[in-house]
């Protein structure tokens, strides 16, 4: 991004095969990865209309409402986003905001619903 930019979380789409990588790099073990994996991408739906039974469907992305996985898979990949701006930033791919006199330099805001990246 040229001049920064907003991430609304609830717009981000966090790509599975991302998140299986931040685990990899955290050192979780094969099975487990493959088991998150089912848990995000192996997850199908069905309803019943008018009592019966209608063909099954699989959801675009994410993980099914009040997963209980989603919270820690969310940290992960916040987790590995900050690693790559850290890298990105070490490489001079990536500009710093100063505030004010007294202000650390910054690169990122992370807040409950919003990331803003100055690029």
């Amino acid at each position: 991004m040229e001049e920064g930019g907003l991430v609304e979380y609830q717009k981000l789409l966090i790509n599975c095969t991302f998140i299986l990588a931040a685990l990899k790099n955290l050192g979780f073990y094969h099975d487990i990865i493959r088991r998150i994996n089912v848990c995000i991408i192996g997850t199908s739906f069905s309803v019943l209309i008018n009592g019966q039974p209608h063909t099954s469907f699989s959801p675009n992305s994410g993980t099914r409402q009040d997963c209980p996985l989603s919270p820690y898979l969310f940290v992960i990949a916040i987790n590995e986003l900050s690693k790559m701006l850290q890298v990105a930033l070490s490489q001079n791919n990536l500009s710093i905001v100063t505030l004010g006199p007294c202000c650390p330099q910054i690169h990122s805001l992370i807040f409950i619903e919003n990331l803003i990246i100055y690029g």
